[in-house]
């Protein structure tokens, strides 16, 4: 384990925290972390991962920049609408840090391009708000025992939870399992509250450094967390494997 003077002063807030100190933040540097969506969870997301010094991001997102986009995606600017939001998202993290390693892919989710990219990261990240695209995340993620962050905002409202189904907890599909038939609104139709999107993705991105530090007691718990910005309450529901679930059935 070897930092460079430059990486001591960067990260030296987290060393001195004796849950991080200079091993934790190595586990930081060596992690890989695949973030599915470049919206405002994914933005704000990918901001807070890059500066915590993880060293290795992968991110998938076939869409450009629309002026709509920057009352919440923190990572654009005015001048980038029309371009491609992976392209804008890796030259904004480079430049917050350069010791971080970003792969993108310019290209909508299929089960066989998360086939071929999953097996090369640790913990994978879903912000879309799209149900068919979260299912098959979610399906990709349990075939290649991966864990999953799900995050998702609407309105003023957040939700999120830890999936783990490899070690024996549930998967997405357990929670939602009528997500495809159950239209659902998006941002453009039921508009969200810019600053409720940047503290979610906060949750999330606290969930990562719990996960790749190894600060989780319980591998098989599950618990769906809802947040409300205007009372900035927060609800706990744990979640447990569907026996019906068609990714468990046979297990």
């Amino acid at each position: 384990m070897h930092f460079s003077d430059e990486e001591l002063e960067r990260y030296s807030r987290h060393i001195l925290l004796p849950q991080i100190g200079a091993l934790g933040q190595d586990q930081l540097r060596q992690a890989r972390i695949l973030v599915i969506g470049a919206g405002g969870l994914g933005t704000s997301l990918l901001q807070q991962l890059a500066c915590s010094g993880i060293g290795h991001i992968g991110l998938i997102d076939p869409d450009r920049v629309s002026l709509s986009n920057l009352q919440r995606q923190v990572l654009y600017h005015t001048d980038d609408v029309g371009r491609l939001k992976v392209d804008v998202a890796r030259e904004r993290l480079q430049q917050l840090n350069s010791h971080c390693e970003v792969l993108i892919w310019p290209v909508p989710v299929h089960e066989t391009l998360l086939g071929d990219i999953l097996p090369h990261y640790d913990i994978v990240c879903d912000g879309t708000d799209n149900a068919a695209t979260r299912m098959c995340v979610s399906d990709s993620c349990v075939a290649l025992k991966k864990t999953l962050i799900s995050g998702s905002v609407q309105g003023v409202s957040g939700q999120l939870a830890v999936f783990r189904p490899h070690h024996g907890g549930p998967c997405y599909r357990c929670l939602f399992p009528e997500a495809l038939e159950t239209p659902s609104l998006g941002c453009a139709q039921a508009g969200v509250l810019g600053p409720a999107v940047s503290v979610m993705a906060g949750f999330m991105a606290i969930k990562v450094v719990k996960e790749c530090l190894h600060l989780v007691d319980d591998l098989s718990e599950t618990r769906l967390m809802l947040w409300d910005a205007l009372t900035m309450g927060q609800r706990f529901y744990p979640v447990a494997r569907d026996a019906a679930c068609p990714m468990h059935s046979s297990s």
